[in-house]
This record gives C-alpha cells, structure tokens and sequence, in this order.
C-alpha cells in the first residue's frame, strides 16, 4: 500500500511539473505571438506614413525572433528600397526568396533594385522569374520591357510593351515606350499612332509631341514638326536638344529670324553652340 501511495504521488508530481512546463511554454509562445504582432502592426503603420526607417526597426526586431519569415524579409526589403540602399535591399529580396521560392513580389522587387542600379542583364532575369509565376503581372513587364531597352534588345522589349498593352491599354508609359521603342527599329508607322493616342488621350503629352516631333522631322513634314516642338515648348518641355531641333526645321523653310530667336534661347544650354550657329545664320539680325 505504501508503495502504491508514493507512486501516486510521484505520478502527480510528474503531471504537475508537465502542467508547468507547458504552461510556461505557453505562455512563452503567446507573449512572442504578441510581440510579433505588435511590432508587425507598428511597422506596417509606419511604412504607410513613409517612416521607413523606423518601420524597418520593427521588421527586424520579428526576424530575430523568426530569421525564416519570408514575409519580413521582404518588408525589410522594401523598407531599405525605399530609403535607396539598393544592395542591402536585393540581400533582404534573397532571404525572402530562400524561404519562399514561389514569392513572386520579391524577384519582381529584386529585378527593380537591379533595374535601379542600371544591371539589367540581371534585373531581366528576375522579372522572367516574376512573370513565370504571374504571367499578367504589369510591372514586371513594362520593367522587364525596359531593361530589354536598355540592354538594345529592341524586339525582345517590343514583345514585352505589346503584351503589356493588350493587358492594360490604358498602360500609358507602355505605349509610350512601345512607340519609342517602334521609333528605334525605324517603324516610324506604328509609332506615329502610339503617339497619336497617346495625345488624344493628353497622356505624356510633353514627350509625346517631342518625339512625335522627331518622326515628323524624319519624314520632313517640317510644320507638323515645329507645331510638336513647339507644343512640347509651350507645355514645358525646354532644352537644348529641342530647341536646336525647332531651330533646325526654321532654318530648312527658310524662316530665320525665328531659327535665331531659338539659337539666342539656345545660349542659356550651350553657349559655345548657340554662338557658333548665330554667327553661321544670324550675321546682321
């Protein structure tokens, strides 16, 4: 009987060291909980407000609590993108990446860090990788359609800028590329009609009149020339390369005065061009 009866106690001891322990554990595990949802709360607070630095505070204080949140990684990401710490940003995008090779939001952030930092080559890699997993998403395509520019792939980009336009055909910055982009390979056609849209719709209409300008130039439709630069002028687009061009098209229909109004504009870019050109058109004005 007596050794039945210290058994039992023995027994009770043990249950009541369990209810401790995992009561303890318990409690341990809420109170991270809570903290992890206090800072999480906070920091998405502060991101809204653009405090990024103070946002990214409480962002880290979580991954030293869970290093493989992938989620956290990616708003730690975020946070030093937008402070322009580009490197340490694309090393948060990777974290993230490590512990979700599915997150499509990071490989579309990583590309726009490289895209930023002008390694395009590498930026293409990863908005394929984004798009491999979101087919329709319209960042990395105009991105990737970017990048592809840069890098002089012009018909690679032009996929890109035709798929984002047939997503989304009110993608203005896509059709203006597109048109750019048609433009470079010496489709002056189909770029013209990107413009046209583009001004109808008084979309990007600075640099809509200016390279339609161009084309106009090109083609030597002279007056539609100098009604776009002109546009692009009134409208607030001034600078050297469009007034010498305005300039260029007075000079060639034989209207002068108005060629050394722009090279006497001209003065305020480039003086040493401005003064050369006066003294080849302008003697006596």
């Amino acid at each position: 009987m007596i050794f039945i009866y210290l058994t039992n106690l023995l027994v009770l001891k043990m249950i009541n060291q369990i209810k401790s322990t995992f009561l303890y554990s318990t409690l341990l595990y809420l109170l991270f909980l809570t903290g992890c949802t206090d800072h999480r709360q906070k920091g998405a607070e502060l991101f809204a407000e653009a405090e990024y630095t103070e946002a990214l505070w409480h962002f880290q204080k979580i991954l030293k609590m869970d290093p493989r949140d992938a989620m956290m990684h990616y708003h730690v990401a975020r946070c030093y993108e937008e402070i322009g710490n580009f490197d340490l940003s694309i090393l948060s995008f990777s974290k993230s990446i490590e512990h979700n090779f599915k997150f499509q939001e990071a490989y579309t952030g990583r590309a726009r860090c490289n895209f930023k930092l002008k390694k395009y080559n590498l930026a293409i890699i990863d908005f394929s990788n984004a798009l491999n997993l979101d087919k329709k998403d319209e960042e990395s395509l105009f991105l990737r359609g970017l990048s592809y520019m840069k890098d002089s792939v012009y018909k690679e980009a032009q996929r890109d800028f035709i798929k984002l336009i047939e997503l989304n055909p009110k993608h203005h910055k896509g059709r203006f590329n597109r048109a750019v982009n048609y433009a470079i390979q010496g489709n002056e056609l189909f770029a013209l009609s990107d413009f046209n849209y583009l001004i109808r719709n008084a979309q990007l209409l600075q640099h809509s009149h200016f390279n339609r300008g161009i084309i106009y130039q090109h083609k030597n439709l002279l007056s539609n020339a100098i009604h776009d630069y002109t546009t692009a002028i009134n409208i607030g687009l001034i600078n050297e390369n469009i007034i010498s061009r305005r300039a260029e098209c007075f000079i060639l229909i034989k209207q002068l005065s108005k060629a050394c109004e722009d090279y006497k504009a001209l003065e305020k870019f480039n003086p040493t061009v401005a003064e050369l050109k006066r003294k080849e058109y302008c003697q006596g004005m």
